[in-house]
C-alpha cells in the first residue's frame, strides 16, 4: 500500500497523502478538511492510540499507530470507504 489513502468512493471525501503528516503535528491539524462522515473514526482512532491526550499533539510512534489503523481499516486498495470505516 502507497503512502496515499482516499477517503470514501473514488475519493470524494479527500485524500491524505502520509508521507506529508510530520511528528508533532497537532490533531486538530490532523482532522482538518475530513470529512465529518469520517472524522469520528478518525478520532476514535487518535483517542485510542493517543498516550498523552493533554499534549494534543501526536508523537512519531502515535503517528505510526494511527497509520497502521487507517490502512488495516482500509484494506488492499488503499481507500477507505464509508462502509469500512463503520467497521471501527
Amino acid at each position: 500500500m502507497s503512502d496515499n489513502l482516499s477517503l470514501g468512493k473514488n475519493g470524494q471525501f479527500g485524500n491524505i497523502d502520509f508521507s506529508k503528516i510530520r511528528s508533532g503535528i497537532k490533531k486538530e491539524e490532523l482532522l482538518e478538511g475530513i470529512d465529518p462522515k469520517l472524522k469520528s473514526v478518525f478520532e476514535k482512532i487518535i483517542n485510542q492510540i493517543d498516550t498523552n491526550p493533554n499534549d494534543k499533539m501526536l508523537s512519531r510512534s502515535e503517528l505510526q499507530h494511527f497509520f497502521e489503523e487507517i490502512k488495516k481499516l482500509s484494506g488492499n486498495d488503499g481507500n477507505l470507504s464509508l462502509r469500512e470505516s463503520k467497521k471501527y
